[in-house]
């Protein structure tokens, strides 16, 4: 995570943390007001996300571990 936050803040593009203990509405508004279009993920915060039924601009999303199908 903390390479991808680095790379970020060099090429000047902006990082919103998000976490699992938000709840489903929380992470829904979050994702509309920020227009986020690419998530790092875990497999475990990928398990929460997958539960949304509005990713508002979301089109990426990039896995740091193995996801199980």
């Amino acid at each position: 995570w903390y390479i991808t936050d680095w790379a970020c803040i060099h090429f000047g593009i902006t990082t919103v943390p998000l976490y699992d203990t938000l709840g489903v509405a929380n992470l829904t508004y979050c994702l509309n007001q920020t227009e986020i279009t690419t998530l790092f993920v875990t497999a475990a915060t990928l398990k929460s996300l997958l539960t949304l039924t509005d990713f508002g601009n979301l089109k990426t999303l990039i896995a740091y571990d193995k996801i199980d199908p």
